[in-house]
């Protein structure tokens, strides 16, 4: 629909809702045949009855605009003035519920209501409408629209049908995550199990879930909770096809796809407003593992928990290059700043870290998570120095660890306490003259050799093919032999037990 057709609807329908407000003998019914009209206005003199569907019409002007700003240039002006005309229709939607819920019909009102929750999840505030539309009357902007979303929610929870209700949860926890509430964003997800019937709900609520899941991990680094930000983040950037689950974009390579699911799939996109920046979601993803996974891998002599397996593939591949250039993105800067934290050169790292250019995506960078980065990245870098060169020292002093890694005493006292609580360094405080006093604990040659042998028997059986076991259990009627799981029992015992005695004897 062209635009000045639209917004010629939209005075109509401004017009014909007004009308129907202000007079009462005035009825807008759903019917087809016209005779029906006809013979409702005969039996009833006080009402005159008019055919028509104005809640569908107005659903239909939301789809219109919709679409339009999905298929306009969003470098031109036309864009821009185009994104105007959702604050109009926001108006008239409030106007066209409080009416309804006047009349009593309480499904058209949850409609509504989940109409305008769509314009309200994405927004930390509802600017004023323009001087062009005449305003619907008895209406006004919401002054805060995470209040006007729950209240708006609460009426589609009452009233609305399972698919609105799973659309407004996923709407709420994504306005939540956008204000940095990543703790009440996470509450609301986890009591609704969103994560566990998400998998059979329309195509469209999947993509808001996933846009969901992604501000969420965006809002946990934003707040320096790198872990949960990983894990958030880690099914998005691990598929390699995150345009395509944040309706971005559509897949290059579309052979497995019908010409019918490629129009459905373009249908689906969203518009370019909506869009959620993917270098900024790769960028927060890698620097979440580097923080997480650079002490892991710093423990050779132990058998750490593997957080991000893409990341350790990538720090391998750049490992392998024979030529080293300066880092043209973002990716391999980070890559970059994890190899300077690997030696403790932790301001390199920082650098790296910091002169992001996708940083600008994010207005309070400065102010509130480049402090938080700065201090995550020399806390981390001090767990690699103390695991990576720890076996050197014999004793290390506390303001000797000040002076190399700008932190307070009690920051680096509480980094390294936490590692000798939890066994990761085997050392103990000597508090009189603040000193690190490291216990020599060298694992012979034989325990070295059981550990290997003992990783690569696990390695053994997550490896195994899949295929091969299908395969037996046909050929076996449908039951894997025994001895093939006594095999896989054994491997697993004997690992297990060679890794307790390896360790029970580096204690000793």
């Amino acid at each position: 629909m062209a635009t000045d057709h639209w917004k010629k609807c939209f005075v109509v329908l401004t017009d014909i809702l007004e009308q129907v407000i202000e007079n009462d003998k005035l009825v807008a019914i759903n019917v087809i045949n016209p005779d029906v009209v006809a013979s409702l206005t005969e039996q009833d003199d006080t009402k005159y009855y008019v055919q028509g569907n104005l809640s569908q019409k107005l659903r239909r002007l939301g789809d219109e605009l919709f679409r339009s700003l999905r298929s306009l240039d969003v470098h031109k002006g036309e864009y821009v003035d185009r994104l105007k005309d959702e604050v109009p229709f926001y108006l008239l939607l409030t106007r066209a519920q409080n009416y309804f819920q006047e009349m009593g019909k309480f499904k058209l009102v949850a409609g509504f209501a989940s109409g305008r929750a769509e314009l309200l999840y994405y927004r930390k505030s509802m600017p004023q409408p323009s001087v062009t539309y005449r305003v619907p009357k008895d209406v006004s902007v919401p002054e805060d629209a995470l209040e006007e979303l729950k209240l708006c929610a609460s009426t589609v929870y009452k009233h609305g049908a399972d698919s609105l209700k799973r659309m407004v949860v996923i709407q709420q926890v994504y306005a939540l995550a956008i204000r940095d509430l990543y703790f009440e964003a996470r509450d609301l997800m986890l009591m609704t199990h969103l994560q566990d019937t998400i998998d059979k709900a329309e195509p469209v609520a999947m993509i808001l879930f996933n846009r969901a899941i992604a501000q969420l991990g965006l809002g946990a680094f934003r707040l320096g909770r790198i872990y949960e930000a990983q894990q958030c983040l880690a099914d998005l950037v691990g598929s390699n096809k995150i345009r395509e689950m944040l309706a971005q974009g559509v897949s290059r390579y579309a052979q497995d796809k019908t010409q019918e699911q490629e129009k459905q799939e373009r249908k689906r996109q969203m518009p370019h407003h909506l869009h959620i920046s993917t270098e900024l979601i790769e960028a927060s993803y890698l620097i979440s593992a580097m923080l997480l996974e650079i002490p892991n891998m710093a423990r050779r002599d132990t058998r750490p928990k593997l957080h991000s397996k893409s990341f350790r593939k990538t720090m391998d591949f750049h490992n392998r290059q024979v030529f080293r250039g300066p880092p043209e993105s973002s990716k391999e800067a980070i890559v970059a700043a994890a190899q300077a934290m690997q030696v403790g050169d932790w301001q390199t790292a920082q650098n790296h870290v910091i002169g992001l250019s996708v940083w600008r995506y994010v207005p309070s960078f400065e102010e509130k998570i480049a402090p938080l980065l700065k201090q995550q990245i020399r806390e981390q870098t001090l767990k690699t120095y103390l695991f990576s060169y720890g076996k050197f020292y014999e004793a290390l002093s506390l303001d000797r660890l000040m002076d190399i890694f700008q932190l307070t005493k009690s920051q680096i006292h509480s980094v390294v306490s936490k590692m000798m609580i939890s066994d990761e360094l085997p050392a103990s405080w000597d508090q009189p003259t603040g000193t690190i006093i490291f216990n020599r604990v060298e694992p012979t040659k034989l325990q070295q050799i059981t550990l290997q042998l003992a990783d690569k028997a696990t390695q053994v059986i997550d490896n195994t093919d899949p295929d091969s076991k299908s395969m037996l259990t046909e050929t076996t009627g449908g039951k894997i032999p025994d001895s093939v799981m006594q095999t896989e029992e054994m491997i697993v015992v004997k690992s297990t037990a060679m890794t307790e005695t390896a360790g029970s004897e580096t204690n000793k």
